[in-house]
């Protein structure tokens, strides 16, 4: 990781998957190794509101990367296929909204 950049798990993680080191069994085996140090001495009773908290923010964050898809396909995409990709877009809004409620209602 870059000087000066957060080295909390998440963004470890997220530089991981972003060079592709997270995919096939090596990747799974360097995910759960991440996983198991960084919760390794954590409070068990906080797990669920850090899950619910971290969730959350992935949640909004895929609302911001949707915007900028659906203004970067404004400029780009042919106008026939504007209104599928913003389709697509909205079902996987959904299916994220679909899991977060999973989440909370499962009390986490």
């Amino acid at each position: 990781m870059a000087e000066g950049v957060p080295h909390e798990t998440p963004m470890v993680a997220a530089r991981l998957e972003r060079d592709g080191r997270l995919a096939g069994h090596t990747g799974q085996r360097l995910s759960r190794a991440l996983v198991t140090a960084a919760t390794a001495g954590a409070d068990r009773t906080g797990l669920g509101h850090y899950a619910r908290a971290v969730a959350a923010a992935a949640y909004r964050r895929s609302f911001r990367d949707a915007g900028l898809a659906i203004a970067d396909a404004a400029e780009s995409l042919p106008e026939s296929d504007l209104f599928e990709h913003m389709v697509t877009l909205g079902r996987r809004q959904r299916a994220a909204t679909e899991r977060l409620a999973a989440l909370q209602a499962a009390g986490l």
